[in-house]
């Protein structure tokens, strides 16, 4: 069957490929969502939301004021992920000299900070405190230096003092020691370490020379950004007084900065002030418009108790952030139920909710594409083999893992990220623990070993809707069948394996199912697809037959007349009693369906044609692909299963199918029945013949044993076949009467569908010796040849064919072996070789009979 061609290493390689997996300590899967102050390398597509951010950004640019963005949805998605790559793509750009900018312009400077809250905001402390503590981190970023907002703006001042006089200012910076260099060119780097090691005598003198200086430094300050004007005023003076000591690690005054002091700040409306005095002081000093893009994660997640006020408050404090902040941009980030339950509290109050909305804009994300996932997996699996470059396969990139296993996986998760590549990193755990690693290679492949990780069984109601569609995909597949004969054949052998399931089970009307056997009418033969005999043994009167005729076909697809005249033949002459349709594509063409309905109508009920539904269809292929997707072939363990997808693609439950086919009453306006002749000469041999043809039965029996079968049961009537069977061998030797009396018993059971006795089991090695080491292995390939006793491919069989039928998925037979024995086989005159084919020799049915009659056993 087909299969896409997917390179993978081989067993030596994988030997060597798990062996790195086993022994390093390197985990692609170990960490799940955004780690503070790791370089995101997980981050794919959302350059849309990258682009809203961008016109956030210059809105508040244009304007002044803050805004916020309601981050939002499902766990998982990436929503921290898609905040934190926008920060860290801005603190490059800050660093970066020259060049284009994406977020950062001329005229404007964007200062980020990232933070989860702990607890929940209650008022605008709540934000003011872990602010400016992670804000620590980003100036550090820019100048290799411990720095927070209060000390990177007071250094901002100085620097911007010091190019103002640079003689003064430096005699006060350095102590008096001015370094041999250009202080124009001098930066907020070189000025850190002379103030902060001698605050205690640097300091003073910069507030005192500021006080001295401001209201003839003042007009210097002032700058228009946006058409907005910026200045100093003299109430600022002690502001920036003051804010000189926080580059003085022992004074206590920026620890009740940071810490949002009330004794500093008594209330929140100072606190915001004193903030938006800080960015007003960088814009006069830096001719710069700067914007915190500030983001809070988890902002609206909330303990059930008290979870109103909570809200109502939560509320109130965005519309006091709208009114009163400058120059920030919020990022409020949380779930999609957080949000939903704020949104269930503030509908009640409409006018605080209206305020609110011209505030914050709603930014909703959904999860990212198959393509996205997959490429954020293989970035992942290229950072750990990137390590292992000596010893990497082009063919395989990802191993153990391919393409379909990260698709799979996401997929499997519900397209949650972050459970996908828990699931992908509790497998990688496995592989070090167990030291085995299955093959993830197509999309089967990860489909049964993930499931079976997770303990997924392979009932029916089991297998999710995307499943379903992967399992349609594979089979609809541009390739996958050649033609649409070689797709229709591939479900007639998944119905007969299906019917065969029941029939040794729950069904016992069913005497035999076979597929495609031989039929002969006025010299022509006809192959029905799946024949269904019901009641052999109970006379013709009772006998009923069913024929499958399965017409898979593509979906633009007509089924011809020509393409099932056969079977309206066969039941026509009364060689069937019911004919059911197994058809896809567009179904019966104008002229087939017209015939059909001319026999409908002279049979009722006789004649079904359903059209499949998508639902029956994908079930049918999960019959088809059942051995490809769980690695098992369809047997009667599986008997519940079978039973179930029959059920829904017939839409009726199997017995009940077979019941009304039991019940139909003998058709009258025929002479022929299921495969039986009904001529009265051969009805008087059937019943006078007996007691002659007894005599003979030995020596045929013996006959049968050396020989290949001259006539198939199917193909001829019983009384025609008995006639044969005189004329084989009427000239024969006679046995004893009471010989001939057993063998002749063993006939009518035959006839009636009882298994006669076997001799003893080990008969067939005494008679071929040299098959000893080859016992498994002749026998697996002669009961696959049970299928082709009749028919176009009777005695035939490829190596391609029994390697993957017979030997591959079982243990206990070996490739190697088998070949051997095929060799053997021909040497010895079993075989004859044809083209790339092989076919039994008289010789060899003689061998293929003997192993039949042990039932197939060494």
């Amino acid at each position: 069957m087909w299969q896409k061609k997917i390179d993978w290493p081989d067993k030596n390689k994988q030997k060597s490929l798990n062996e790195l997996i086993f022994s390093s300590s390197y985990e692609p899967f170990a960490l799940a969502s955004y780690k503070r102050g790791q370089e995101i390398t997980d981050f794919v597509g959302r350059k849309n939301e990258l682009t809203y951010f961008k016109s956030y950004i210059n809105s508040v640019v244009q304007f002044g004021k803050s805004k916020a963005v309601r981050l939002e949805g499902p766990a998982g998605v990436g929503k921290s992920t898609l905040f934190n790559y926008l920060k860290q793509s801005i603190e490059q750009e800050r660093t970066k000299k020259g060049g284009y900018s994406e977020f950062i312009t001329m005229d404007t400077d964007i200062i980020t900070a990232y933070f989860e809250i702990q607890d929940q905001i209650l008022e605008y402390r709540n934000i003011f405190r872990p602010l400016f503590e992670t804000l620590v981190g980003t100036i550090a970023t820019e100048l290799s230096e411990d720095i927070g907002f209060p000390e990177y703006v007071a250094l901002n001042i100085i620097l911007f003092l010091l190019k103002e006089n640079p003689s003064e200012v430096g005699q006060i910076i350095w102590d008096g020691n001015i370094p041999i260099i250009n202080l124009n060119y001098v930066g907020l780097k070189d000025i850190i370490d002379p103030i902060m090691n001698n605050p205690k005598k640097v300091i003073p003198q910069l507030q005192e020379y500021f006080k001295q200086n401001a209201r003839r430094i003042r007009p210097k300050f002032n700058t228009k950004i946006n058409n907005h004007p910026y200045n100093i005023s003299r109430r600022d003076t002690s502001t920036i007084v003051e804010l000189f000591r926080s580059l003085d690690e022992l004074d206590d005054y920026l620890e009740k900065v940071n810490s949002a002091d009330s004794t500093l700040f008594p209330t929140d409306d100072e606190l915001i002030a004193f903030f938006n005095s800080l960015l007003r002081f960088c814009i006069c000093v830096t001719k710069k418009q700067p914007i915190l893009l500030v983001g809070i994660d988890e902002i609206a997640k909330s303990d059930h108790i008290g979870q109103d006020a909570f809200y109502h408050q939560l509320g109130n404090l965005f519309v006091a952030l709208r009114n009163k902040l400058d120059f920030t941009l919020f990022v409020f980030i949380s779930t999609t139920e957080d949000w939903a339950q704020y949104d269930r509290v503030l509908l009640k109050y409409t006018d605080l909710n209206n305020q609110i909305s011209d505030f914050m804009e709603k930014m909703v994300l959904t999860p990212l594409t198959i393509d996205d996932v997959s490429l954020i997996f293989q970035n992942r699996m290229n950072q750990f083999w990137n390590r292992f470059q000596h010893i990497r396969l082009a063919s395989a990139p990802f191993y153990p893992f391919s393409k379909n296993t990260f698709e799979y996986a996401y997929r499997f998760k519900n397209n949650d990220l972050r459970l996908a590549i828990h699931l992908l990193r509790d497998i990688w755990r496995t592989f070090k623990v167990t030291k085995i690693i299955p093959c993830y290679r197509s999309k089967f492949d990860s489909m049964r070993n993930i499931r079976q990780f997770m303990n997924t069984d392979w009932k029916l109601d089991s297998i999710r809707k995307f499943e379903w569609n992967l399992i349609t995909q594979e089979f609809e597949k541009p390739g996958r069948f050649k033609t649409n004969s070689l797709r229709s054949a591939s479900v007639e052998s998944a119905l007969e394996n299906s019917w065969r399931i029941l029939m040794n089970s729950r069904i016992t009307q069913i005497s035999k199912v076979e597929n495609n056997p031989v039929i002969k009418i006025d010299n022509h033969s006809h192959r029905p697809d799946v024949v269904i005999k019901l009641n052999e043994s109970m006379g013709q009167n009772y006998q009923r037959v069913i024929e499958f005729q399965v017409k898979v076909y593509e979906k633009n697809s007509y089924v011809i007349l020509k393409h099932i005249e056969s079977s309206l033949t066969l039941f026509e002459k009364g060689h069937t009693d019911f004919l059911y349709f197994i058809i896809t594509g567009k179904g019966l063409s104008p002229t087939a369906m017209q015939r059909v309905e001319l026999l409908r109508k002279k049979y009722p009920n006789r004649i079904r044609t359903p059209t499949l539904n998508a639902n029956q269809i994908k079930y049918l292929y999960f019959l088809v692909l059942f051995n490809e997707i769980t690695g098992t072939p369809l047997s009667l363990e599986h008997e519940n299963l079978v039973y179930n997808a029959l059920e829904i693609i017939l839409n009726q439950k199997p017995e009940s199918l077979i019941r009304e086919v039991v019940n139909f009453p003998v058709r009258e306006d025929i002479e022929i029945k299921h495969f039986y002749d009904s001529e009265p000469l051969q009805n008087q041999i059937l019943t006078n013949q007996k007691a002659v043809l007894s005599s003979f039965i030995p020596n045929y029996i013996e006959h049968q044993q050396a020989n290949a079968p001259i006539v198939d049961d199917i193909t001829e009537s019983t009384p025609q076949r008995l006639l044969n069977l005189q004329n084989q061998i009427q000239k024969q030797p006679i046995s004893s009467s009471e010989n001939a009396l057993k063998q002749s018993e063993k006939v009518e059971k035959a006839e009636q569908g009882e298994k006669a006795e076997h001799t003893p089991l080990e008969s067939w090695l005494n008679n071929y010796p040299f098959l000893k080491p080859f016992q498994e292995e002749i026998c697996g390939l002669c009961q696959f040849m049970q299928k082709r006793e009749s028919g176009r491919y009777k005695g035939k069989f490829t190596d391609n064919v029994i390697i993957k039928n017979v030997i591959v998925g079982n243990p206990s037979l070996s490739k190697s072996t088998y070949r051997e024995m095929v060799k053997q086989l021909l040497n010895k005159g079993f075989l004859i070789k044809e083209k790339t084919s092989f076919l039994f020799t008289e010789k060899g049915w003689n061998l293929y009979w003997s192993i039949k009659k042990a039932n197939f056993l060494p």
